[in-house]
């Protein structure tokens, strides 16, 4: 009978490894389509890990992540840098979702839009120790957002051109 269930064990194990992996390869799949990065703060240590974080895929030249929030800081446009850590801060002490947009400067001095959403664990001190979330590049939308309001803009002086006499 033991032999019986040491089988059965092995048997849900192997199941349970091979659900993990599918479910593993979708959420790559699904991270990769929808350009999504996650990511993790150990705030007591200050290191960040960084879901296949690699130098192109934020347009930097090859190097080795050290996953340091300074690096991590380091590429945030400095015009949003302190509103990023003032939101940061709000969240951890009045124990909220994290929700901040900014952009970051790559090596090529390109601009790419970011949306960043985190939330914060704590220890049962009620201390923080940790945030994790995701950050997708919201470039192409904040690019059409800013030709629509050109756009409408010239519209609006045109209209304002037009004598009213004609309608």
């Amino acid at each position: 009978e033991e032999v019986a269930q040491h089988k059965q064990v092995n048997e849900a194990l192997k199941v349970a490894r091979k659900q993990l992996i599918e479910y593993e390869h979708r959420l790559k799949l699904a991270l990769q389509a929808g350009r999504i990065g996650i990511w993790e703060w150990d705030l007591k240590g200050n290191q960040i890990y960084w879901n296949e974080f690699s130098p192109d895929k934020v347009g930097l030249t090859p190097r080795v992540f050290l996953g340091t929030y300074q690096e991590v800081a380091n590429l945030i446009h400095p015009a949003d840098l302190t509103r990023v850590r003032q939101e940061i801060k709000k969240a951890i002490r009045q124990q909220a979702e994290l929700e901040v947009n900014f952009r970051i400067i790559l090596e090529d001095n390109s601009v790419r839009y970011i949306n960043s959403r985190g939330l914060t664990y704590y220890n049962e001190a009620g201390n923080p120790v940790k945030m994790s979330g995701v950050s997708m590049d919201t470039t192409a939308q904040a690019e059409a957002h800013t030709k629509l309001a050109e756009t409408q803009f010239l519209l609006q002086q045109v209209a304002d051109a037009i004598p009213d006499t004609l309608y």
